[in-house]
């Protein structure tokens, strides 16, 4: 019978057998790897994602977990808090206010499960494997190439697939792009957000060469463009921003850079209000023309908010969740804020029909989520958000400085303002990537 015993580092507890099996690595590595069929629709739960090897790695590491005495840093004792705070609020839903136990449940599983998986092995980021991001990368990579050259047969292949797995799905049809295993082009941004910040992770640590991180770079942006997606062409924008500014401030010439941005950024503002984009079939250039032209007309922020019906919707949604702290300070509880969102933009005096989104496609009287995670738990637990926040902002100890403050500014916009579900995993990952100062562990 094989013995296992365990073997203490320096912040955690690795569960080891005898034989140098590690547990935790091959546990994070294959919830790593699972992130490339999280859009596979395998159970009728009403969720855009579905990560369920994640799902399923969860409990039995809980197991494992409560046979060790894993010691907790300062912000995973936060991220505690707002796990036992979710838990009060599932129980007060189910036994005080009598909500519905399908929709209690249901909610409990969305709110709760990924920051438990956080914590029991998401985290490990230090145990990451090269072949992990070469895997996950050259699978996409293949797809991609198949769906934009229509190879025979492989492309069919895919095309059962696609039928078998996914409720919809588009391959380059008008101005939308390819979905490479995802069900819709956009939501190619978050596995573009998982290899770009596993790259630079390995990058900093040798584990991948300059050269092989240029490559792989160039791939994920090859296949963001395949997209033609304004949601991943916006994150394209941002990564190669942050990688210019780290590379001039290596320079020591980033005061040059600030003035040339001065410089150059109203004139580059100027030429977009006096230069018409004509018609495309590019998805990403039709938002950026009618941004164009609603803001000459519109002002900023009713263009932030209406000029594109689905980027506006995502924001105006976000935006009256995070408002409803002010209405509900204690939150409105699990689902609770759903068919009350309209009210809070009436208080507040927003006129939603303006964006063609809520009038065509959900209705003024659809239940309708936040698209985007703090102001959904802003929704549901009001003020004790404030323990979230605590543990996302405290305790990020990534030795490479530039790495870390991209990951979280990129987590912040999404999180806040953009779109990140209860179920993806992936920001999750760059969190603990972000909070990791460990040596990466070979294999």
């Amino acid at each position: 019978m094989i013995q296992i015993c365990l073997t203490r580092t320096k912040n955690d507890l690795s569960f080891t057998l005898a034989k140098g099996f590690n547990l935790n690595y091959y546990v994070f590595n294959l919830a790593y790897i699972s992130v490339l069929f999280m859009y596979f629709r395998l159970t009728p739960l009403n969720a855009e994602t579905q990560p369920l090897a994640i799902l399923a790695l969860t409990p039995i590491m809980l197991f494992a977990s409560l046979r060790s005495k894993n010691r907790l840093s300062q912000s995973e004792k936060f991220l505690i808090l707002f796990w036992f705070v979710l838990l009060i609020y599932g129980l007060l839903s189910f036994l005080v206010f009598k909500q519905d136990i399908s929709k209690v449940f249901l909610y409990s599983l969305r709110l709760l499960v990924l920051p438990l998986a956080y914590l029991l092995f998401l985290k490990n980021s230090h145990y990451l494997s090269p072949k992990s991001v070469k895997f996950v990368l050259f699978v996409l990579f293949a797809v991609a190439i198949i769906e934009f050259l229509r190879v025979p047969v492989l492309n069919n292949l895919l095309d059962i697939i696609y039928n078998s797995f996914f409720d919809r799905y588009i391959f380059g049809e008008g101005s939308r792009g390819l979905c490479i295993l995802t069900t819709e082009p956009s939501y190619f941004v978050y596995f573009a957000i998982l290899l770009m910040f596993s790259i630079d992770y390995l990058n900093g640590l040798n584990k991948f060469s300059n050269r092989q991180s240029v490559l792989y770079r160039l791939m994920v942006v090859l296949m963001g463009l395949m997209t033609k997606s304004a949601f991943v062409y916006l994150f394209i924008i941002i990564y190669i921003g942050q990688r210019l500014i780290r590379f001039f401030s290596k320079k020591k010439i980033i005061s040059v850079l600030i003035c040339l941005a001065l410089i150059v950024l109203p004139l580059m503002f100027y030429l977009m209000m006096n230069v018409s984009i004509p018609q495309t079939n590019n998805r990403f250039l039709q938002a950026l023309s009618s941004i164009v032209q609603s803001v000459k007309t519109n002002g900023l922020i009713d263009t932030l908010f209406f000029a594109d019906a689905s980027g506006g919707f995502r924001l105006l949604i976000n935006v009256i969740y995070i408002l409803s702290i002010f209405m509900w300070p204690f939150g409105a509880g699990y689902g609770g804020l759903t068919e009350r969102w309209l009210s809070i933009a009436n208080s507040f005096h927003i006129d939603v029909t303006q964006n063609g989104h809520f009038l065509y496609t959900t209705g003024l009287d659809a239940a309708l989520d936040a698209q985007a995670y703090i102001p959904n738990l802003i929704g549901t637990i009001g003020v004790f958000v404030v323990f979230f926040l605590l543990f996302l902002y405290s305790g990020n100890s990534q030795r490479n400085r530039w790495l870390r403050y991209s990951i979280l500014f990129v987590v912040s916009l999404f999180f806040w303002f953009l779109q990140s579900n209860y179920f993806n995993p992936v920001f999750w990952i760059i969190i603990g990537i972000a909070k990791n100062n460990k040596i990466l562990i070979r294999r």
